[in-house]
C-alpha cells in the first residue's frame, strides 16, 4: 500500500538532498502547499523527534539511519539537523550517498505524551515507545526504541527490553537490573524518494 507523503518528511528529505548538492532547501510552507496541508498545528510548537532513513527494495524496508532527540525542537530546525545527523553520522552506518537516493524512504517520527511507567512492564508493543535508563557495575545505560520497533520484529516484551540492554550496550539479564522506564507515543509522517523528487 502507497504511503501519502507528508510535507514534514518531504522537509527531511529536502534537508538530506540541500546537503549533498550544496543548495539552499526550501521552506516547510513549500511543501505544506504542494501536498495541500494545513501545518498550522505544527507552528509555534516544539516537539521531540527522530528521523528514521530506510532503503526499500521489493517492498522490503531496511534501517539505513536513524537519530533523533528527547529536547523539545521547533520543527523546521529540529528535521533539518536530525535529517543529516541520522542521514550522515549514524556510526552504524556509512553516510548516504547521491547513488541510494532511489532506493530511500523518510519516516519523521513526532514524540509526545511522556509518561514514567509503574514497571518495566507498563507499556504495550505496538503502541508504545519506550527508553530505558539504568545503573550497571557503576556506569549509567540507556537506550530508546520508537513505538513501531518491537511490533517489526515480532518481540514480545521481554524481548524488546533484552534487545534493548544490548542496544544500550550492557551484557545483563533483565532480573539483575533496576530498570527506569519512559513510555511515550509517536506519530510518524512518511515520503519515498518517488514521491519527494515530484514535489
Amino acid at each position: 500500500m502507497a504511503i501519502s507523503p507528508s510535507p514534514i518528511a518531504a522537509l527531511a528529505f529536502e534537508a538530506l538532498w540541500a546537503k549533498l548538492n550544496k543548495t539552499a532547501p526550501r521552506p516547510l510552507s513549500y511543501f505544506a502547499d504542494k501536498l495541500s496541508t494545513d501545518i498550522k498545528p505544527f507552528e509555534n510548537h516544539k516537539f521531540p523527534l527522530f528521523v528514521t532513513w530506510n532503503t526499500v527494495e521489493a517492498g522490503e524496508h531496511e534501517l539505513r539511519g536513524c537519530i533523533g532527540t528527547f529536547a523539545p525542537l521547533e520543527l523546521e530546525k529540529g528535521l533539518a539537523r536530525f535529517a543529516i545527523e541520522s542521514g550522515f553520522h549514524d556510526t552504524r552506518f556509512a553516510p548516504i550517498s547521491k547513488a541510494e537516493l532511489p532506493q530511500l524512504q523518510c519516516e519523521v517520527t513526532l514524540l509526545s505524551n511522556f509518561t514514567q511507567a509503574d514497571d518495566m512492564w507498563d507499556w504495550t508493543v505496538g503502541e508504545h515507545g519506550i527508553r530505558i535508563a539504568f545503573d550497571y557495575r557503576g556506569s549509567d545505560y540507556g537506550a530508546t526504541f520508537l513505538p513501531h520497533v518491537a511490533s517489526e520484529y515480532n518481540w514480545t516484551q521481554r524481548q524488546t527490553l533484552e534487545q534493548l540492554v544490548r542496544k544500550a550496550g550492557a551484557r545483563a539479564k533483565l532480573e539483575d537490573l533496576d530498570i527506569e522506564l519512559t513510555r511515550y507515543d509517536g506519530k510518524v509522517y512518511s515520503i519515498d524518494w518517488e514521491q519527494y523528487k515530484n514535489l
